[in-house]
C-alpha cells in the first residue's frame, strides 16, 4: 500500500512541476468542493459507511471527545482505489456502481473545513492528510521548479496554495475494534460547536433509507445514544436507545417502495429508486426531498419521500433543466397516486386520507415551475378512485362527484347522494377538489329536491341540523322552496305550506282538526333554540324560521288564521261550531288572550251565521225576558246547538259569550 501510494503522490507530483495552472486549480476545486458541502459533513461520512457495508453488521460509531471527531463503520475497508479518488478528483470508484450513494469522490473533502489533519485507518494501514504536509509537500515542489513561484503568484494570492488531500502520509493502522474503517478527525476548535450541533440535530431517519446501516450509535460529552432499526416486511422500526438515561423510545414507519431502470439515452440506463416513509403512531410532514439523506428542496407531504434523483454537485437541491429528473418526476407522481389508490383500498371506513398523500403544503418553486410536479399530480389522478363519499366507497373525478363546503355530508342520507364526498374543514383539500379536480360544488335546488325525496329518513335531529346548515348557506339571501323539514307537535312532518308556530308558553288547546295549522315539534324546538342561541325567544325563532313557513306566535293572529281557513263563503256551519268549541276549552282552561271579537262568528237560531257582537243570548240560555226585549229589532239569537259546549252554569255561558264579545 505505502508503495502504491508513492507512485500516485509521484505522479501529482510530475504534474504539478510540470504546470502551475495543475496546482492552483487542484487548490480551488478543493477549497471550492469543501464549501459547497459545508453543514453535510456527517452525511458524507455516513453515506460512505453505507456504501462499504455490504455484507456486514451495519454498525457505525461516530465519537467526538476532546476535539477529536471519529467515524468508524463496519464492512468492506478503505481501499487504495478509495485513497486514489481522494488524490483524484472525479476518479471515484463509486462511479461505475448503481448501488453507491456517491458516486463522485467529492463528499469527503467537505471535512476538510472542520480539520487540522484527517486520518484514515483500516486494520492493515493508515493514511494522514494535514495541512503541514500539504505545505511541506508544496515547497518541495518550489524547490524543485523555482520558475513556478512567479507563475503561481499571477494565478493566487495565497501562500500556501496546495490540495490537502493530494499529499497523504503512510502510517501504521490505528485500530477500533469491531470496525473495518476510521475516520479520524483532528477538529479545529472554533468548529466544536457546529460539530455538536450536528451529531445532536441527527434525527437518523436517514435510516428508514440506507440499505446496509442498521446501527448508529454517537458518543460525545454530553450524549451516548444508540439509533438501530427492526425491519418485518414492510414496518421499519427506530429504535432510540438513551444509554445515560436508560431509555428506549420506539417510532414505527411504514414504507412503500418502487425501483426500477430508467432509460437515460439510447445506450444507458439508470437504476431508481423512491421510498414513501409514512409515520403510523403520529402525523408526519415530510418537509424535503429525501436522496437517502435531506436535501434543501421542500415537498411537504404527509410522506417522507425518498427517490435517487441526479442533485448538485452540494447535494441540497435538484439538478436544473434535467432530463432524468424530468423522468423521474413522471414516475414519482404515478407511485404517490398508486400508494394514494392503495391507501383507500387498506382503509377501513373511508377518509381523505388516500388524497391527502398527493397534496402538498409547500413544494419547492424548481420542482413546480421546471417539472411541473404538481401539474402532473392533478392530471394522473383525476381517474383514480381517491375521493371518499358518504357512501363509504371511494370514486374518480370521472364519476360526477359533488362536493359542499358545508357540512350536510355529516347529515344527508347517502341513498339520495351516494356520489356526494365528505365533509372537510381542511381548505387545502377543498380547494384541491374545487379548482384543481373542478369538482362541482353541490347546488341548492338539487340538495333540496334530494332531501325531499328521502325526507323520511331524516330523524328530528337531522332535520333540525339541515335547517341550520342551509339557513348558514342562506345568511343573506331568502331560501327559495326549501325542503318540508319541519315536524308537527303530533311528530307528523309538515308536508304542506301551513301555518306553523313556535309552541305557545302558555296552555296549548288543540285546535280543530280541518285547521291547517301546525305548532312546531317541541324537540325540534329546542334543539334550533339551543344551535342558534335563541331560548326563550320565540319571536327571534319565528324569524330565523320564517323562510320555512314559521310564523311568530301569539293568540290573535293563532285565531285569525283559524277563522280565516273557517269563514270562506259559504260559511261551514260545524266550522263555526267547532272554534266556538276550540275557545270555550280556551276559556274554561282560565286563559283568556285578548280577542278581536271581529273575527268571530256565531251560529243563529235561524240557520244564520253572523259575528259575535251581532248576536244574543235567548232564551236557551235562560235569557227569556231578554230575548222578548231584543227580539222586536233583532233575530240574531244564539243557536241551540252551542248548548255542546257543556257549560256548568248559567253564569259561565254568559262569561263565555261576554268574552266573544
Amino acid at each position: 500500500m505505502r508503495e502504491a501510494i508513492k507512485k500516485e503522490i509521484k505522479k501529482i507530483e510530475n504534474k504539478y512541476l510540470a504546470s502551475s495552472d495543475e496546482i492552483v486549480s487542484a487548490y480551488n476545486t478543493e477549497k471550492r468542493l469543501s464549501s459547497d458541502y459545508e453543514g453535510r459533513q456527517l452525511f458524507e461520512l455516513l453515506q460512505n459507511a453505507d456504501d462499504a457495508g455490504e455484507n456486514s453488521s451495519g454498525k457505525v460509531l461516530i465519537q467526538f471527545i476532546d476535539g477529536k471527531l471519529i467515524v468508524s463503520n463496519t464492512g468492506e475497508p478503505f481501499s487504495f482505489d478509495g485513497i486514489k479518488s481522494l488524490l483524484h478528483t472525479n476518479a471515484s470508484p463509486k462511479n461505475i456502481h448503481d448501488d453507491k450513494i456517491g458516486c463522485k469522490g467529492l463528499g469527503f473533502r467537505s471535512i476538510l473545513s472542520w480539520s487540522n489533519a484527517v486520518t484514515i485507518s483500516t486494520k492493515e494501514w493508515s493514511v494522514l492528510f494535514s495541512e503541514k504536509n500539504a505545505k511541506r509537500f508544496y515547497q518541495s515542489i518550489i524547490d524543485k521548479n523555482p520558475c513556478l513561484i512567479d507563475e503561481i503568484k499571477k494565478l493566487t494570492n495565497e501562500k500556501y496554495p496546495i490540495a490537502v488531500l493530494t499529499c497523504p502520509e503512510v502510517l501504521p493502522p490505528i485500530n477500533i475494534k469491531g470496525f473495518s474503517t476510521s475516520i479520524l478527525i483532528d477538529c479545529k476548535k472554533e468548529h466544536y460547536g457546529v460539530i455538536l450541533d450536528q451529531v445532536h440535530s441527527l434525527d437518523f431517519i436517514e435510516l428508514l433509507f440506507l440499505k446496509k446501516i442498521s446501527c448508529i450509535e454517537i458518543i460525545d460529552e454530553e450524549i451516548h445514544k444508540r439509533y438501530s432499526k427492526k425491519i418485518h416486511k414492510n414496518f421499519v422500526t427506530i429504535i432510540v436507545e438513551d444509554i445515560n438515561e436508560n431509555t428506549t423510545e420506539e417510532v414505527q414507519w411504514k414504507l412503500f417502495r418502487k425501483t426500477g431502470k430508467l432509460k437515460v439515452d439510447k445506450k444507458k440506463s439508470k437504476g431508481y429508486e423512491f421510498v414513501l416513509a409514512f409515520n403510523t403512531s403520529e402525523e408526519y410532514s415530510g418537509d424535503v426531498l429525501y436522496s437517502y439523506f435531506p436535501t434543501e428542496v421542500s415537498l411537504g407531504f404527509p410522506a417522507v419521500i425518498h427517490g435517487t434523483f441526479e442533485l448538485t454537485s452540494d447535494r441540497n437541491n435538484l439538478a436544473k433543466n434535467n432530463n432524468t429528473n424530468k423522468k423521474l418526476f413522471e414516475l414519482l407522481a404515478d407511485f404517490l397516486i398508486d400508494t394514494a389508490v392503495t391507501l383507500s383500498k387498506e382503509e377501513k371506513g373511508c377518509s381523505y386520507r388516500p388524497l391527502e398523500q398527493i397534496l402538498s403544503s409547500k413544494i419547492d418553486t424548481l420542482v413546480e415551475d421546471e417539472y411541473h410536479f404538481k401539474e402532473l399530480l392533478i392530471k394522473k389522478s383525476f381517474s383514480k378512485k381517491i375521493l371518499p363519499t358518504i357512501s363509504g366507497t371511494y370514486i374518480s373525478a370521472q364519476d360526477y362527484p359533488m362536493f359542499s363546503k358545508s357540512r350536510y355530508s355529516e347529515v344527508v342520507n347517502p341513498i339520495q347522494f351516494p356520489n356526494l364526498l365528505l365533509y372537510t374543514p381542511d381548505s387545502e383539500i377543498s380547494n384541491f377538489l374545487s379548482k384543481d379536480l373542478e369538482i362541482p360544488t353541490l347546488e341548492m335546488d338539487v340538495l333540496f329536491d334530494l332531501i325531499e325525496k328521502g325526507i323520511e329518513s331524516y330523524t328530528v335531529e337531522e332535520k333540525a341540523e339541515l335547517i341550520c346548515l342551509i339557513k348558514n348557506d342562506h345568511r343573506y339571501t331568502k331560501i327559495e322552496s326549501p325542503p318540508h323539514l319541519l315536524v308537527d307537535s303530533n311528530n307528523i312532518n309538515v308536508a304542506t305550506r301551513v301555518d306553523i308556530y313556535p309552541l305557545p308558553t302558555d296552555e296549548r288547546i288543540d285546535l280543530p282538526l280541518w285547521a291547517n295549522i301546525r305548532f312546531l315539534n317541541s324537540k325540534m324546538e329546542e334543539l334550533l333554540s339551543k344551535k342558534n342561541n335563541l331560548e326563550n325567544d320565540k319571536r327571534g325563532l319565528a324569524q330565523y324560521l320564517s323562510d320555512f313557513g314559521v310564523r311568530e306566535y301569539n293568540f290573535d293572529k293563532l285565531l285569525r288564521s283559524v277563522t280565516t281557513q273557517a269563514y270562506t263563503e259559504p260559511i261551514n256551519e260545524e266550522f263555526c261550531i267547532d272554534i266556538l268549541s276550540w275557545l270555550w276549552e280556551y276559556f274554561c282552561s282560565g286563559s283568556l288572550p285578548n280577542i278581536d271579537n271581529s273575527d268571530i262568528k256565531v251560529l243563529c237560531r235561524n240557520g244564520e251565521i253572523h259575528n259575535a257582537q251581532e248576536c244574543y243570548l235567548g232564551k236557551e240560555f235562560a235569557n227569556t225576558l231578554g230575548e222578548k226585549l231584543i227580539g222586536i229589532f233583532c233575530k240574531n239569537f244564539v243557536s241551540p246547538e252551542l248548548n255542546k259546549l257543556k257549560c256548568k252554569s248559567q253564569a259561565e255561558a254568559l262569561s263565555f259569550f261576554e268574552w266573544l264579545g
